[in-house]
């Protein structure tokens, strides 16, 4: 069984983050095609919730600290 993360593409930019790695893959590489603005409009909904999670996680994570001091 393949894995999604299993698909190998050309990437146009690689960065590491902590102890991931993330790769830049243009959608058109993975579609074929380009995006629709549908498909942005998806993806930049994503793009903001994790936002969100993530100063909320450090948020917490600091209040925590904070008040264990």
């Amino acid at each position: 069984m393949r894995h999604k993360h299993d698909v190998k593409y050309d990437y146009d930019a690689e960065y590491k983050i902590g102890r991931a790695k993330v790769y830049i893959v243009s959608p058109e590489t993975v579609l074929g095609r380009k995006m629709t603005d549908e498909e942005i409009k998806m993806v930049l909904e994503d793009v903001s919730k994790n936002q969100s999670r993530i100063y909320e996680s450090i948020a917490l994570k600091k209040q925590k600290e904070k008040d264990n001091i």
